[in-house]
């Protein structure tokens, strides 16, 4: 069974509702639900009753949230006790993905002023940086602004503003386009990148560009774009990878609107994640 489900599960009891679990989980109540469910398929039996008021354990649900505790504070003493057996007392954990463009540079100015901290990068299926930071598989990640940032356990630091760039399916594309020469072209976006703060800007991309395409699949973006790029569309992003993604040619989309990126951890972390968080800000910041 998967352990990030019987975290979420954990933290919807909690909260008592799925929506709450939501601001916590950094995670949509669409997904939260489909996780539940997923726990109740494998038990073949029913853990939680839902009623416009909350949630409600049955008894085996119950039973369930007990024996979770005891899982959960189980996995943090093995992990305890394997870390104290190896010797190692300093530890940051980042997500190990091939374009941590923003982060690259502060990890390795952080290895060189702090040599005695070790690096554990963890891959995992989701790359939404935000809900790792939040279910505690990674120590901190960068991330587009989100305002559920503002609750809850999880803590936020801007860093950029990001403008809005053009992957093009041509080779010889110009340095910077407008939106209305995109109009006889195919143009994409994903989903992901509009959620909740920037919902205003998709509603003006797609004023200024009508026949956008919002691509909602669970794909990951960046076999997204590369589909498109064969299909010979146009893809609309502010995501830092953009510029280092192989045989793509980028421009500058000539619109007034951008995304502030920056670094979420959670709060009471560790001074390791804190020093690693002030180094981000002395590195973007100063520029």
């Amino acid at each position: 069974m998967n352990t990030d489900y019987i975290k979420t599960y954990v933290k919807v009891v909690q909260c008592g509702s799925f929506t709450k679990a939501e601001e916590f989980l950094f995670v949509s109540k669409q997904a939260i639900i489909r996780q539940i469910n997923q726990i109740e398929q494998e038990l073949g039996t029913l853990l939680l009753v839902r009623s416009k008021q909350g949630i409600q354990m049955t008894s085996a649900g119950e039973l369930f949230y007990q024996d979770s505790i005891k899982l959960l504070d189980m996995e943090k003493d093995m992990l305890s006790h394997a870390r104290g057996t190896a010797g190692v007392t300093r530890r940051l954990r980042l997500s190990q993905i091939d374009y941590h463009v923003m982060l690259d540079p502060v990890t390795a100015a952080y290895q060189q002023q702090y040599p005695d901290v070790q690096i554990k990068k963890i891959f995992h299926k989701n790359t939404l940086e935000g809900t790792l930071v939040a279910q505690n598989v990674i120590d901190v990640g960068d991330t587009l602004y989100h305002p559920r940032y503002k609750k809850g356990e999880l803590r936020y630091k801007g860093l950029l503003n990001m403008p809005y760039l053009c992957i093009m399916p041509q080779a010889n594309a110009p340095g910077s386009i407008t939106p209305e020469a995109l109009h006889n072209r195919q143009v994409v976006v994903h989903y992901l990148e509009f959620q909740d703060y920037y919902a205003s800007h998709l509603k003006k991309l797609q004023t200024l560009l009508p026949q956008l395409e919002v691509i909602t699949s669970n794909i990951r973006r960046v076999d997204m774009i590369y589909d498109a790029l064969q299909d010979g569309k146009v893809v609309i992003t502010a995501s830092t990878f953009a510029r280092m993604l192989n045989g793509c040619t980028i421009s500058d989309l000539k619109i007034d609107l951008k995304q502030e990126c920056g670094v979420v951890y959670r709060k009471n972390s560790s001074q390791e994640v804190l020093d690693y968080v002030h180094l981000a800000c002395e590195i973007y910041r100063k520029k």
